[in-house]
């Protein structure tokens, strides 16, 4: 198998990027901070620094059940801010390597 490339983020605006999409969508939705924070299992506080600037979404899974709780794409969830791949295919192209890489490795 080819070494893939590892997946950076340089642009310092991916955090704030993808806190404002996830803020526009709960409004849309017309959910509370705190009704999305519960359902996702955060701290209400946790969950409003993710729309501000991004942080307090620190594992895969609670980023799988946002994105399913605000019914955003999950690739997309996480694709945005990464000016550097091509395309949304190619980073799912990565995670699913990423995800065979895990069951081969478990």
């Amino acid at each position: 198998m080819r070494a893939e490339k590892p997946i950076r983020y340089p642009d310092h605006r991916a955090p704030r990027m993808r806190g404002e999409m996830i803020k526009q969508r709960r409004t849309q939705k017309g959910y509370t901070q705190a009704h999305v924070a519960r359902l996702v299992g955060m701290e209400e506080s946790s969950y409003s620094r993710s729309e501000g600037n991004g942080s307090g979404l620190d594992s895969v899974e609670k980023l799988c059940v946002l994105a399913q709780v605000l019914e955003i794409d999950f690739v997309e969830l996480i694709y945005i801010g990464c000016p550097q791949l091509e395309s949304r295919d190619a980073l799912f192209n990565r995670l699913v390597h990423f995800a065979a890489v895990l069951r081969d490795f478990s």
